[in-house]
């Protein structure tokens, strides 16, 4: 979702649920699962971790916005701003 407030602002909301509903897995779907779990399973945005940087450099990019935050909550992110 993409917000401008009075302001003038403009912010990108993403919202990730922490369960997600698969049905029956493919073996691609499966290897990538198993991948990503040797890696690392849940991160939070409270530390540090070696992912946070690359990805915030990442969605800057596609978005055209200059900056990143990784918040808990939308009230975070108004906070934030």
């Amino acid at each position: 979702m993409c917000m401008t407030p009075l302001a003038g602002n403009t912010s990108i909301f993403l919202a990730a649920s922490p369960s997600t509903a698969l049905a029956t897995p493919t073996r691609a779907i499966v290897k990538v699962i198993r991948r990503q779990a040797a890696r690392a399973i849940h991160l939070s945005n409270l530390y540090h971790n070696a992912y946070q940087g690359p990805l915030a450099r990442k969605l800057a990019e596609i978005s055209g916005m200059d900056r990143v935050f990784f918040s808990n909550s939308g009230t975070e992110a108004a906070a934030a701003r």
